[in-house]
């Protein structure tokens, strides 16, 4: 029987070392999904911000003697009534010329635009020049070289998550929500059954934000056939309160149907139209569909 406490303990360890991995990728998975959150103007923001730490922190620019690398993003601030963003980097500079060798710190203020391609579903952004530049100790000198480079380097830069879309605009708070619009027309027609009705959700007719975050009220077309005792063939729309949740990280997302609002059928059917809004409100409610904007 001693000889089996070794083989024991070693089990044992064997068992709680697998609780242990199962927790870690357990956490894992719950932390994955916090970072989806409701979608609007301020998670917008995040994502453009995103997408410009990523393409600028760590490179250098460089003009003969003079390097500069943007080492951090401290603030980025979206205007969306005129679509222009704020953005404060820091940044190192090394000169080397002749006999003088200088390293310095500093910070430059940058401006640009966002855009958007709601047909290849992608958010961009666009830096149109330097606003401010202050080196941390060398003069003014280095200052006037260092936005120079800064200029040259960055203006009309246009840079987005992975491979430039064929076709942009400029994004604003009122081309936003086409994004979404975009999304749902992708997936679309879909088709929902029971109780012998038939019906196809063909396009997407209207969509706005509702003030919530991540609020969306759509409302898409369908067609349909009720075949029982006879076959009645029928068109309609249904409106829907929506919760569209994206990851910043990853720009992908969640969109859930929350409420079938309204079910609207073109030609009135009475004996059926009790059983049709019961079906596609039990068939859509809580219904989701994942994506990704990259």
């Amino acid at each position: 029987m001693e000889n089996l406490n070794p083989i024991r303990q070693l089990i044992r360890g064997i068992m709680v070392g697998l609780f242990i991995m199962v927790m870690i990728n357990y956490g894992g998975i719950l932390e994955a999904e916090e970072r989806l959150l409701p979608l609007d103007q301020e998670l917008a923001t995040t994502m453009l911000e995103k997408i410009l730490t990523q393409k600028l922190v760590g490179r250098e620019f460089t003009d003969d003697d003079l390097r500069v690398t943007i080492t951090r993003v401290n603030r980025f601030v979206m205007d969306w009534e005129t679509s222009r963003f704020m953005i404060n980097c820091e940044f190192q500079v090394s000169y080397q010329k002749s006999f003088i060798t200088l390293n310095e710190g500093g910070e430059v203020s940058l401006e640009g635009i966002g855009l958007i391609s709601s047909e290849e579903q992608k958010l961009g952004v666009k830096l149109n020049r330097v606003n401010h530049l202050r080196l941390n100790r060398i003069n003014k000198a280095i200052n006037t070289l260092v936005t120079k480079v800064l200029n040259n380097m960055l203006d009309d830069k246009v840079f987005w998550p992975e491979k430039a879309p064929s076709q942009f605009v400029l994004l604003s708070k009122d081309n936003l929500d086409t994004m979404i619009q975009v999304t749902l027309n992708r997936i679309l027609p879909q088709k929902v059954s029971g109780n012998r009705i038939h019906v196809t959700l063909n396009r997407v007719q209207q969509l706005a934000f509702t003030g919530e975050p991540g609020g969306v009220r759509t409302v898409v077309n369908f067609e349909g056939q009720y075949d029982r005792l006879l076959k009645v063939s029928f068109s309609g729309r249904v409106g829907a309160v929506l919760q569209v949740m994206v990851d910043p990280d990853t720009f992908s997302g969640i969109i859930r149907v929350q409420q079938v609002t309204d079910v609207k059928v073109d030609r009135r059917i009475l004996f059926i139209d009790n059983i049709l809004q019961m079906m596609i409100e039990a068939k859509l409610q809580g219904r989701e569909v994942r994506f990704s904007w990259k």
